[in-house]
């Protein structure tokens, strides 16, 4: 594989992410292993930096129009950064245990959140419509608290196999906060 070729698979992927919000990771990580022959345990590690240059460029986009919402954005933040964190060490310490061998199993993981997240958004799609007045209510304790119990499981699942921020997240909060 050229750096050009890299290249252009980054691009791809970038593009993608903006469009969509999803399947940065959920798309990076299998297009390294598959393609570009990483081993997950790296590909993993790879595209942490990747995904929040990425989704820093999208929240100043969003931020520009004004589409996002500040209170629940802080509650999944104080849920997601210590779960990322966990979720980083528990992978560290199985790498460290079965090295290589965790390859498999982290696949396997990788393929459920994704297919979890299909799920998720399909069960969304199915369900009723969404409340178009959610977003604009006032956001008290009880949704802080959700957002934060939302926020800590998502952050584990993206500490160890880097994905779920969009897959999981988005459409969970579709689901959880009815908002568009």
């Amino acid at each position: 594989m050229t750096i050009a070729e890299e290249i252009i698979i980054g691009g791809m992927l970038g593009f993608l992410v903006g469009l969509t919000g999803v399947g940065g990771a959920a798309l990076a990580v299998p297009s390294m292993v598959l393609v570009l022959g990483f081993s997950t345990v790296n590909a993993i590690a790879t595209t942490f930096p990747f995904m929040a240059i990425i989704k820093f460029f999208g929240f100043l986009q969003h931020r520009h129009q004004g589409t996002y919402h500040l209170p629940l954005s802080l509650a999944l933040l104080t849920g997601s950064i210590p779960g990322t964190v966990l979720g980083v060490l528990t992978l560290s310490l199985l790498f460290d245990r079965f090295g290589e061998d965790l390859d498999k199993w982290l696949n396997f993981s990788i393929g459920a959140v994704i297919i979890a997240g299909v799920g998720v958004l399909f069960v969304k799609t199915e369900s009723t419509t969404r409340d178009s007045c959610a977003q604009y209510e006032v956001f008290g304790q009880s949704q802080w608290l959700r957002g934060v119990a939302l926020g800590f499981p998502i952050g584990v699942v993206i500490g160890a196999t880097s994905v779920g921020a969009g897959s999981l997240m988005i459409t969970l909060i579709l689901l959880v906060y009815r908002m568009g």
